[in-house]
């Protein structure tokens, strides 16, 4: 369905993995950015996160739907997740944006409801379904005329346990920060970022609060779960959405 939204509200723009998004633990108009939206009632919260998307998607999926639906966020969110997962697209549709909707009872909240492609393109992970890299791999092969073997798989998984992807975590918050403002840029991720011994040269800007599992303290972080992952549930949310909210009365 196409999305209506009210122009003369500034946007926030969510963007973040199934850590953040309402899918995984079952929870639509209960996770953290249907939150915000209830309490800040002056903004549209475009809910941007989704299952598997990747650090360096951030700013592709805050750019494409400004550009599609001719908007500009003027407050951002960004959870970092998994340092090992990466974008690859080999079409690039803005009309993937028309499957946005508008949550009923908020009003000022817009959502994806279809979590699994909701912007034609594959992100994969060396931390989670092997399928993806499958998937893409059998594009590469239609596309460019690879052998049907499993160098590219091996390939992705030699490739994403690079220091490579510390850079390009870098250069997305950069980014934003650059695109959007420091001062308009709220930085946090789900877990203790972890990689490798380099992860110390990752240069963490002031707008970065914090993981939450140095919020929560680990028997916290992982009780709140509905997996082991952890995913959140609504009461998950509720509880990070709590000090979350701290946070924002002196951003918004």
């Amino acid at each position: 369905m196409a999305l209506m939204i009210q122009n003369e509200k500034p946007y926030i723009g969510i963007v973040g993995c199934s850590y953040s998004n309402w899918k995984e633990g079952n929870c639509l108009g209960k996770s953290y950015p249907a939150l915000i939206a209830k309490d800040y009632q002056n903004y549209n919260v475009i809910d941007l996160t989704y299952s598997g998307s990747s650090n360096d998607s951030a700013y592709f999926r805050l750019w494409t739907f400004e550009q599609y639906y001719n908007i500009k966020f003027s407050k951002v969110i960004f959870q970092i997740t998994h340092i090992g997962r990466l974008l690859e697209f080999l079409d690039w549709k803005f009309s993937n944006f028309n499957i946005f909707e508008k949550n009923e009872f908020t009003g000022n909240y817009f959502y994806c409801n279809d979590i699994k492609k909701p912007l034609g393109y594959a992100n994969i992970s060396i931390a989670t379904k092997r399928k993806w890299i499958v998937e893409l791999r059998e594009r590469f092969v239609k596309v460019f005329g690879l052998k049907k073997d499993d160098t590219v798989i091996r390939y992705y998984i030699l490739k994403l346990g690079f220091d490579e992807m510390l850079w390009k975590l870098q250069k997305e918050i950069n980014l934003i920060n650059g695109v959007y403002g420091v001062n308009n840029v709220l930085l946090f991720s789900w877990k203790i970022l972890k990689f490798n011994d380099n992860i110390k040269n990752l240069q963490l800007p002031s707008n970065y609060w914090t993981s939450v599992e140095e919020l929560f303290g680990n028997d916290k972080f992982y009780e709140l779960g509905v997996d082991a992952l952890p995913h959140y549930g609504e009461k998950g949310h509720a509880e990070f959405y709590k000090e979350l909210k701290i946070k924002l009365k002196k951003w918004l």
